[in-house]
């Protein structure tokens, strides 16, 4: 059985959850989850860290014990190359097999030069073995479910979700935001799940709605009396008023090639936000003419979107593909 630890271990360096899906115990709970739900979310991340261009996925395990929760218990840090950890496991166990595995939020690793934790292992409470819903929940429950699987099935359906869609759904299923806070501090698969969808939709008829006012602009920048300084002057301010978040980044993935704009859980079609994009390119090439004196005397929405120009932080950052 040592040998089935040493595997077990193994797997989580190589990011191998097909491995810890034949090694794990099928009557366990891991962390208060069925194993199969267990496996199902360490698979996820262990995709996102191979799907990541910025992650080297060279991870080694670095004893450590629990500071807090489960004082002195050990673990591992599983931490690559870069000096990044992706979790900080529990690892229980008796002579024969680990007995339970699960995230530590407060740990002491052998690893001295941690730069960042990625990821750790998270369940939402409505996946744990001995939560039970209320008549209520359930009742929301459906409503969310009904919800995404419309979503779900006109992207199967169709691959991209057209502007009639998308604002029927959301004049339908918005209210949820609202009816769902009613589970106080405690976390649901499903909540989670229908906030996604309705904050990629909310994005997309934002930013189509933008398109739509951003092309009398295009129009206008095509025309004869766009040939001077003032001129270019007056279009940079006119754009200013009347889109004040030209600058504002669409937060989503851009295919141009296959028609394809992908806000986190959604599609749409390119064409429906082009001109949004190419408004952004020119106003950008031109951006440069406005005066910082009279840049700085502008309302506080049009100075934030011009001035705050590195977005680099934003944690999100590396699931964009930006059209400039």
């Amino acid at each position: 059985m040592k040998n089935r630890k040493i595997e077990i271990i193994t797997a989580f360096e190589n990011l191998d959850a097909n491995s810890l899906d034949i090694l794990l115990d099928e009557n366990r709970i891991y962390q208060d989850v069925p194993k199969s739900v267990f496996v199902g979310k360490i698979r996820d991340v262990f995709q996102e860290l191979k799907d990541d261009e910025f992650v080297i996925c060279d991870f080694k395990a670095f004893p450590g014990k629990c500071k807090q929760c489960s004082k002195g218990a050990s673990g591992y840090s599983f931490v690559n190359s870069q000096n990044s950890c992706y979790a900080h496991i529990i690892f229980e166990e008796n002579e024969e097999e680990f007995t339970d595995i699960y995230s530590c939020n407060d740990f002491c690793s052998s690893h001295s030069d941690i730069k960042e934790t990625f990821y750790g292992i998270y369940f939402d409470d409505d996946q744990k073995v001995d939560f039970m819903l209320s008549f209520d929940e359930l009742v929301e429950k459906e409503f969310c479910l009904r919800a995404i699987e419309e979503i779900k099935q006109e992207l199967i359906d169709k691959k991209v979700l057209s502007i009639d869609f998308m604002s029927t759904w959301w004049e339908k299923y918005d209210k949820d935001d609202d009816k769902i806070d009613i589970f106080n501090n405690i976390s649901y698969t499903f909540r989670r799940e229908i906030k996604g969808y309705l904050g990629s939709v909310r994005n997309a008829l934002y930013f189509i709605e933008l398109s739509r006012k951003a092309k009398f602009y295009l129009d206008l920048y095509q025309s004869k009396i766009f040939i001077d300084i003032e001129a270019k002057m007056m279009w940079l301010f006119a754009c200013l008023h009347d889109i004040p978040d030209i600058k504002l980044y669409l937060h989503a993935k851009v295919n141009e090639d296959e028609n394809l704009i992908t806000f986190s859980k959604i599609n749409v079609s390119f064409d429906l936000m082009k001109d949004y994009i190419q408004l952004q390119k020119v106003f950008n090439d031109w951006s440069y003419l406005i005066p910082y004196s009279v840049l700085m005397s502008l309302p506080h929405n049009w100075k934030t979107s011009l001035v705050v120009d590195d977005f680099s932080s934003n944690e999100d950052d590396d699931d964009y593909d930006f059209p400039f």
